[in-house]
Order: structure tokens, then C-alpha cells, then sequence
């Protein structure tokens, strides 16, 4: 359990690191991105913001924690 403790804490501190204004600025205009396709109706086109804005952040996780990569999961 104390490894997990200690992947996790990696994670939180890679986060912390990695939170620039930049990355702010990127996170904010995806974000945006994915509220116009919604407003738009473009149910797809949200579905693909949302993977895109997502998939990064959850290959990383999986990556700090040791997991399998998205690709490498069973479906």
C-alpha cells in the first residue's frame, strides 16, 4: 500500500509541476472548445473534444501509477 501512497504523491507532485500558465491556458481553451460543440448540439464533435482533452491527462496517470497505457486495456 505504501507504494501505491508513494505513486500517488509522484502524481500529485508531477501535477503540481505541470500546472504552468500555459498549461492553464491550453486546459481553458479545450474546455471551451468542448462547451461550444455542446451548445452547438454537436454531440460527436463534444465527444472528440472531450477524448482529446482527456486522453493525455488519463496516459499520464496510467504512466505515473504503472499502469497498462489506454491502448494496451481490454475493451
Amino acid at each position: 500500500m505504501r507504494d501505491l501512497a508513494a505513486r500517488m504523491q509522484a502524481g500529485r507532485d508531477l501535477r503540481s509541476k505541470a500546472l504552468t500558465f500555459e498549461t492553464l491556458q491550453i486546459g481553458d481553451t479545450e474546455h471551451g472548445q468542448i462547451i461550444d460543440r455542446i451548445e452547438a448540439g454537436d454531440a460527436a464533435g463534444a465527444s472528440a473534444a472531450m477524448q482529446m482533452h482527456s486522453t493525455p491527462a488519463a496516459c499520464n496517470l496510467n504512466r505515473i501509477l504503472d499502469l497498462p497505457m489506454l491502448e494496451e486495456v481490454p475493451t
